[in-house]
């Protein structure tokens, strides 16, 4: 029972340090991520001096990046948003409906939640 009881506890831990964004891997992981991560930043680095020293006189002003303007991009993205209950899907649904659910619930018994833990506390006064 301790051990089952244990691997709860640091399966829970191990969520809440991954959530915070706090590392938990081992030092040797560490390690091959930061070779990585500098190969890929030397990758990069090459991939832009090659394009540096290409001659850009010849590229077609249309195959610019068109930019929308900010309040136009800032609607799009509200309207994404505030329809993305519209687009949810049959695993989406099922984690945001029990979560309603239980939501509701809470809110339901909120008065009688409410009244033991008063009687808790009069019980136990510190």
């Amino acid at each position: 029972m301790k051990r089952k009881q244990l691997l709860i506890i640091t399966t829970v831990i191990m969520l809440l340090l991954y959530s915070s964004g706090i590392p938990v891997y081992p030092e040797e992981t560490l390690a091959k991520i930061d070779q990585q991560s500098d190969q890929q930043s030397d990758q990069a680095l090459q991939a832009a001096e090659s394009t540096e020293t290409t001659d850009t006189s010849q590229t077609d002003p249309d195959e610019k990046a068109h930019h929308t303007p900010l309040f136009k991009s800032i609607l799009q993205d509200e309207g994404h948003i505030l329809t993305s209950p519209f687009r949810i899907k049959g695993k989406d649904f099922l984690i945001w409906g029990s979560v309603a659910l239980v939501t509701g619930v809470l809110i339901a018994n909120d008065e009688s939640i409410y009244r033991s833990f008063k009687k808790y506390q009069a019980k136990h006064s510190w």
